[in-house]
């Protein structure tokens, strides 16, 4: 029931207070989509963005997962 838009302020502030790259997964949701579907949608953006991290000048050896609600524990 959640949306990637609902952290965007808090998202934003972050990023101009530590000068980083946010990056918010748009999950598929459950009852629609049963576990580990949400856990893959989330592993294969982790895996986008590590291969991906140089075009977006973020430091792949830096890359961190968070997030509130469930969306910080499917992320991790």
């Amino acid at each position: 029931m959640g949306t990637p838009e609902q952290e965007d302020l808090m998202v934003k502030n972050m990023v101009s207070a530590i000068g980083c790259v946010a990056v918010s997964i748009d999950y598929r949701l459950a009852p629609e989509t049963r576990h580990p579907g949400p856990v893959e949608d989330c592993y294969a953006a982790l895996k986008w963005l590590h291969t991906h991290a140089s075009e977006l000048r973020v430091d792949p050896a830096r890359i961190a997962i968070g997030g509130s609600s469930a969306g910080g524990g499917v992320g991790r």
